[in-house]
């Protein structure tokens, strides 16, 4: 038996509500593929086009130290790692590079908002299995002034 069959095979015991409870919502634009003249510089500039958002259930990246940034007072950099909840495969127009905002809740109902950066975006090699469980990545917020 290969590792497809058993995957195939485990995939119908997995709940449809595994992962589902989001606390990271992150949200990025992507231009709308047109341009117009700004009245004050006269350059093209692109419209903004629809924004993205992808919920993902996170914990905080235990394999990532949280370090400080040098002269940076005031920033904080949190890492994480969880899947996506909603939607379970990455949009295509969103790369690893892409930087978006985020706003992570605590269990208490706190929220930490800031710059949302991927580190990680990990798909299975078997499709069926990431669009049931979500796409696992890693990724980190920085709060406070510098990015």
């Amino acid at each position: 038996m290969n590792i497809e069959m058993l995957t195939a095979s485990a995939l119908q015991y997995l709940p449809d509500n595994y992962f589902s409870t989001s606390n990271l919502e992150i949200t990025f634009t992507t231009g709308s593929g047109t341009f117009i003249a700004d009245p004050e510089t006269g350059n093209y500039i692109q419209q903004p086009g629809t924004p993205i958002i992808i919920t993902a259930s996170v914990s905080e990246d235990e394999d990532s130290v949280n370090q400080p940034i040098p002269g940076s007072q005031g920033v904080a950099v949190l890492n994480l790692k969880g899947r996506f909840v909603n939607p379970k495969l990455i949009p295509a127009t969103v790369k690893l590079d892409s930087i978006g905002t985020a706003k992570l809740t605590n269990n208490d109902g706190l929220t930490v908002s800031g710059t949302w950066k991927f580190t990680a975006i990990i798909q299975n090699r078997i499709n069926s299995y990431t669009a049931k469980r979500g796409t696992f990545f890693k990724g980190t917020i920085t709060t406070g002034s510098a990015v």
